[in-house]
């Protein structure tokens, strides 16, 4: 996938808040993993250190300066209105987005929506309200996930 090199306009309500990490992509036990890197110097960002994150532009910037490995994401928190549904291995074999992929979109109107890194699964973005499922509610045989804190995603910026 590629790496955001601006933030589209869907995501931009996220850049109000210097919540913003890179990643890079590690292999570990021959599965490859979603690293959250700090912008400063390389090491491991943290979910619950805010002194490993940056704003939106920064955090695009060095990216950008350290190289096509280093993507960008965002850390979701209980000081941000947003969620996050992650919708795993819902494209097709026939190149459509599977009939549950297409539901979730059409019950969230005005959530932003991009393809993640496996190019295979969704990202869904909008604001958190109080009648949701609880933060890290799974469903494990439908490949779906919902975070609104405690969480980063690596952001593709590739439209549906």
């Amino acid at each position: 996938m590629n790496n955001i090199t601006e933030l589209p306009l869907a995501l931009q309500p996220l850049a109000a808040y210097p919540q913003w990490v890179l990643w890079v992509t590690v292999e570990r036990n021959g599965k490859l993993m979603k690293l959250p890197i700090d912008y400063r110097n390389g090491d491991k960002a943290s979910v619950a250190d805010p002194n490993t994150w940056t704003d939106a532009q920064t955090a695009i910037n060095t990216a950008r300066l350290w190289g096509s490995n280093y993507r960008v994401g965002f850390v979701f928190t209980d000081n941000d209105p947003f969620f996050f549904l992650d919708i795993d291995n819902c494209l097709q074999v026939d190149n459509t987005w599977s009939p549950l992929a297409l539901e979730l979109i059409n019950m969230l109107p005005g959530a932003a929506v991009e393809i993640s890194q496996s190019g295979k699964g969704l990202h869904i973005f909008g604001t958190y309200s109080a009648d949701m499922p609880d933060h890290a509610c799974k469903n494990v045989p439908l490949g779906i996930e919902l975070y609104h804190k405690e969480r980063f995603v690596a952001l593709t910026g590739v439209k549906l």
